[in-house]
Parts: C-alpha cells; sequence; structure tokens
C-alpha cells in the first residue's frame, strides 16, 4: 500500500462515518415537530388528567442552551440554568431533561417517552416518587409552555461509547414542592385568556415565536462568533469613515494640484531659515570668543 493511503484512510473513514450521522441541527424542522408534539401529545395522557396543562411550542434560545451543554460530553446536569441571564435571554430558572444512549439506538421519541415512562414510580395523590421521576415531572409540569431540545453525538459519556447525548431544557421550570399539574377535566383550569387546543391550555401571546439570532450561552466554548446589530453598525460606520475621508484627500489634490509642492516649499523655508539662525549663532559665538576678556587684557598689554 502507497504510504499517502495510509494516511487518507482514517480521514475517509471519519469523513465517511461522519455523512451517515443521524443527528439533527436545532433547527430542523422534522426534530422541532417531533419533539413538541411529543411533549404535547404525553402531556394528554396523564392519570389523573391534567386540568391546567399549557401547551408547549419551541423556544430558540432553550435550543442552544441545550446544544451548548450537550456539546460539552459531560454526565450531569447544566450547572448554569439558575445563573441569572447565563442559558437564555428572558427566561431564568430553566427546566432540564436529559437522555443519554448509545446512538444507533437514539430517537426523540424513544428518549422522550423514556422520562415519561418514570409515571410509574410517581404517586398523585400523596406526591412522591417511589424511583426516579423527576423527568416525568418536569415533562409534564403544568406551567411549563416552552422547550428546546439538542441532541450531540459524543465519543464516549460515562461507561457510554459512541453516545448520542439528548437534552431538552424547559420554561418555566418545574418546582418538586408542589404536585405537577391540577388534577380534572381537560381545559378545565386553564387562565381566562386560554383557549383549548388539543386538551391543552393554549395561548397566543404567551406562544408567540422569538428569536435570538445573536444571543449564544456565554459560557459556550467555542463560542459562536456573531455580529450583532451595534457590530454591524460599528463595522458600516468605520467604512464610511474611510470612504469620506478617502474622497477629501482625492477632491484636495484635485483642486488643489500643487498642495504637496507648497508644502515641500514651506519645508524648505522652514530649514532654511533654521539653518541660517544656527549660522548666526555660530557667528556670534566666534565673536564672543574673540572679544573674552582674556583677550581684551592681552591687546591692552600690547
Amino acid at each position: 500500500m502507497r504510504p499517502w493511503l495510509i494516511v487518507l484512510l482514517p480521514l475517509m473513514f471519519r469523513v465517511k462515518a461522519l455523512s451517515k450521522s443521524n443527528v439533527p441541527a436545532i433547527n430542523d424542522i422534522e426534530f422541532i415537530h417531533e419533539c413538541v408534539e411529543m411533549h404535547n401529545l404525553l402531556r394528554t395522557q396523564l392519570k389523573p388528567p391534567a386540568a391546567n396543562a399549557q401547551f408547549i411550542t419551541w423556544d430558540e434560545g432553550l435550543a442552544k442552551t441545550a446544544k451548548a451543554w450537550a456539546k460539552k460530553c459531560v454526565p450531569g446536569s447544566n450547572t448554569h440554568l439558575e445563573q441569572l441571564r447565563k442559558s437564555h435571554p428572558v427566561f431564568n430558572g430553566l427546566g432540564e431533561n436529559i437522555w443519554t444512549g448509545p446512538d444507533n439506538e437514539y430517537s426523540a421519541t424513544l428518549a422522550i417517552r423514556s422520562w415519561f415512562s418514570e409515571s410509574k414510580f410517581y404517586n398523585y395523590e400523596n406526591n412522591t416518587c417511589s424511583g426516579m421521576c423527576s423527568h416525568y415531572i418536569q415533562l409534564v409540569w403544568d406551567t411549563s409552555y416552552k422547550i428546546g431540545c439538542a441532541v450531540i453525538e459524543c465519543p464516549s459519556i460515562g461507561t457510554v461509547l459512541n453516545a448520542a447525548h439528548f437534552i431538552c431544557n424547559y420554561a418555566l421550570s418545574g418546582n418538586p414542592g408542589r404536585r405537577p399539574y391540577k388534577a380534572g377535566r381537560f381545559c378545565s383550569k386553564c387562565d381566562k385568556e386560554d383557549k383549548c387546543q388539543d386538551m391543552l391550555c393554549s395561548n397566543n401571546e404567551r406562544e408567540r415565536i422569538a428569536h435570538y439570532p445573536y444571543w449564544y450561552p456565554e459560557w459556550e466554548v467555542p463560542r459562536p462568533i456573531v455580529c450583532d446589530p451595534l457590530c454591524i453598525f460599528c463595522i458600516v460606520f468605520r467604512l464610511f469613515l474611510l470612504v469620506v475621508t478617502v474622497a477629501i484627500v482625492f477632491l484636495l489634490q484635485h483642486k488643489f494640484p500643487n498642495i504637496r509642492l507648497e508644502k515641500d516649499l514651506l519645508l524648505a523655508e522652514i530649514l532654511a531659515q533654521k539653518k541660517s539662525e544656527k549660522d548666526v549663532e555660530s557667528e556670534s559665538d566666534s565673536i564672543k570668543s574673540v572679544v573674552s576678556p582674556q583677550n581684551v587684557k592681552e591687546l591692552a598689554k600690547h
């Protein structure tokens, strides 16, 4: 085998593996629909039914936060969720669910259903858990109305090799201090401004889509390079000043073609004047040396 093939083959296989990746981007429409629809579907399958569970829609900022933390490929929760403005430009204190498993077993539906399956450990009447049920509580939390999810392929996380790291962030976050929702007939305890949509409390103003094209979590590494409107204004303004400066110089040179010659003549005149002053000073020093007191005394003796 030729030596250069030994170098290129690993790269070729790596590119091929990446091209087969099933990991969707956070702006992938099918991925967004899958995450949102699965959450809303499961929120209508609660026992007892939820009377005030809110309809969930997608949030770009939450998805960016989920992606930024997933990229770290570390087990455990995001440590920045409770920090003011660290994980979202609007919401504070985000909720979070994480699923990690082999990448060949991953699907958003599977991960979200695995969180919902924790319902078997939750007792609504006593508001207690007999096992892990925190993912379930966050998924069905009544006032959570925005989600953003992301999935990243990682070489390994803990003992899982070739892992898919799937994270969803929620606003508003769940609070284990109370039951996750009010039991009752679907939509029977919605807010006055809400309407019932797919057995969930919906509100157009609450579900309004917001975009944050220039915002990224400041702790994200590597941090994306973005130029917000102020940055764009500064760049354009500097270019404008440069163009104006060049135009002024061009016009001055066109209107006063001898301006450089006049400048050179003026400079030459100044230099000549300084030289003349130096000559005068030198001549004055010579005269002073001739008529010094010692020389005067010697002349007087003669």
